[in-house]
Formats: structure tokens, C-alpha cells, sequence
């Protein structure tokens, strides 16, 4: 992302502002484009050369947000939906699109930043709220598949999680950052790192959402951990 554009998408010129003035206090990017419509939005993703991030809103007056998710992601632009919409089948849909993040619009000017960072390190931001909405339907989707859970050993596919790569993986679900995760396992952050990429290598994943959530659908973490 370094040197890259970010692309800001939101009607709202108040929010535009914010989000621009707080991803500006981070010196990665050589621009920051915005777009008030959905119409300027997707333009802005059709013609620049240089994007390496963009924030996008998804209740826009003149087209759906997700489209323009969908278009972002499909150009392998890393997108988090910044939104006041908050419901758990917005969430999901954003999730499943490939949305590295999701960020309610209470967010604050320092956890913008800390949310770039994420993205920067490979993680994803997600906003407490929003975090546990993801969790809330995967427990009601698992109730009803009732499917058996395995706690010591987990199998991806045709790889397995080691006893370490699930304990990291259930603080990660939880919202820890690398650092609590290394804190809480006494290990090293750069430790925490490896695991984690390890983690999305074998549940297919490309994000900590993603991640949690394939894990989720699995049936290799339970809503109750």
C-alpha cells in the first residue's frame, strides 16, 4: 500500500472529511481521492492506476455500495466498508464478497488509523459491534446445522490446524491484536504473525474476517469459545 492511493466513497461530505483527515495523519499513501456518489465512486475505481485501498460506504443515494465492493475487490484493491449500516446480513454479504474489513461509522479519528494499519499488516479491522454480529449468525447457523466441532485437531481440507494455530485462531475471533494474542500465549509477536499466516493458507482465507468466518462455517471454532 505504500505509495498507493486510497479512495474514499461516501455521500456524506462531513464523513469524507473525517475518514481523509484521519487516513492522512498515516504517511503511506500518495493520495487520498474522494467520491461522493456512486456514480463518481465507480469511475474513480474504472480509472485510477494507483489505488491501494479503498473505504467504502454502501448506503449511497444514486446505486448499492456492494456493487462497488464487489468492483474494488474483483480489481484486487483491498475495500473496508465504512457504513452506518450495521445488520448482520450486510455484514455477512461484505464478508463473503471479500471486504478486508467492515467499520461502523462511531469509529474514531485514532482508530481509523489503527484500522490502516491492520490492512497494512495483513489483518482485519472490524469494529467490536460489527464483530459480533459476525458471531451472533454463525452461532444461529451452526445451531441449525448442529455440525460436530473438533477442539484439539482441526482439519482444513487437507491441512491441518496444530493445537497452537487453533489457539490463536480463537483469540483472533475474539478481536485480539497480534500483540494480545503474543501476550496472552507468551510468545512473540513475529510468532503470532507466522501462525496467522499460516491459518489463512489452510482455511483459504485472504483476511482476518475471512478467516474467522470460513472457521466458523467449518464447524472448527464454536460461538461459545
Amino acid at each position: 500500500m505504500q505509495g498507493k492511493d486510497l479512495l474514499i466513497i461516501d455521500d456524506n461530505a462531513e464523513a469524507r472529511a473525517f475518514l481523509a483527515d484521519s487516513s492522512g495523519q498515516m504517511a503511506c499513501f500518495a493520495n487520498i481521492l474522494q467520491a461522493c456518489s456512486f456514480e463518481s465512486g465507480q469511475l474513480a475505481i474504472e480509472t485510477s492506476k494507483n489505488l491501494g485501498l479503498v473505504f467504502c460506504d454502501i448506503g449511497l443515494p444514486d446505486g448499492d455500495g456492494m456493487t462497488l465492493v464487489r468492483q474494488s475487490i474483483a480489481l484486487d484493491i483491498p475495500t473496508v466498508v465504512v457504513s452506518e449500516k450495521g445488520d448482520e446480513d450486510t455484514v455477512i454479504s461484505a464478508i463473503e464478497l471479500g471486504a478486508v474489513g467492515y467499520l461502523h461509522k462511531e469509529i474514531k479519528s485514532n482508530q481509523i488509523v489503527t484500522a490502516i494499519q491492520q490492512v497494512l499488516d495483513g489483518e482485519s479491522p472490524l469494529s467490536p459491534s460489527i464483530a459480533s454480529h459476525i458471531l451472533r449468525r454463525l452461532r444461529h447457523r451452526r445451531n441449525r446445522k448442529d455440525t460436530p466441532t473438533q477442539t484439539h485437531v482441526a482439519i482444513c481440507g487437507d491441512s491441518v490446524l496444530t493445537d497452537r494455530e487453533l489457539e490463536v485462531l480463537q483469540l483472533i475471533a475474539h478481536g485480539y491484536q497480534y500483540d494480545e494474542v503474543a501476550d496472552q500465549l507468551k510468545i512473540s509477536v513475529h510468532t503470532v504473525g507466522n501462525h496467522n499466516r499460516n491459518i489463512y493458507r489452510k482455511l483459504g482465507a485472504n483476511s482476518r474476517a475471512g478467516a474467522v468466518y470460513n472457521a466458523y462455517k467449518a464447524g472448527i471454532l464454536r460461538s461459545d469459545h
